[in-house]
């Protein structure tokens, strides 16, 4: 393996890495500014700022790997693309660590009997 071979693949490897801490720094934070948005005062400037926030933590981190790949390879695809796949890798290791929303409610709904019928809604609704 020659040098810039081993070059590129430590570039390709670390990159990967840092997409994916990239991700699991983006997808955590929209994870807990969900939770918190029940408490918030303001929700809609917590989930802009939340939205602000973690859209330039991503854009930056993947300017940094853009340049990074075009320091040491002369091409910032090489580490571009490995950071946008552990992105995706962190997305899907949190869904699979948290599960969908919708997931977690059918789960709860499934706990119930299944042979009793389902629970009929009792609101009054005014006639149009």
């Amino acid at each position: 393996m020659s040098g810039d071979t081993l070059i590129t693949a430590v570039l390709v490897v670390a990159a990967f890495g840092a997409g994916a801490g990239l991700g699991w720094l983006f997808y955590t934070g929209l994870y807990r500014t969900v939770q918190a948005l029940g408490r918030a005062q303001h929700p809609a400037l917590l989930l802009g700022a939340s939205l602000l926030l973690r859209m330039l933590l991503l854009l930056a981190g993947f300017w940094v790997l853009l340049k990074a790949g075009e320091h040491w390879t002369g091409d910032g695809w090489t580490t571009l693309i490995p950071g946008l796949l552990g992105v995706i890798a962190a997305r899907a290791l949190l869904l699979r660590r948290y599960g969908r929303p919708g997931e977690r409610l059918e789960g709860k709904a499934g706990s119930k009997d299944a042979q009793s019928p389902p629970d009929e809604d009792k609101t009054e609704r005014p006639s149009r």
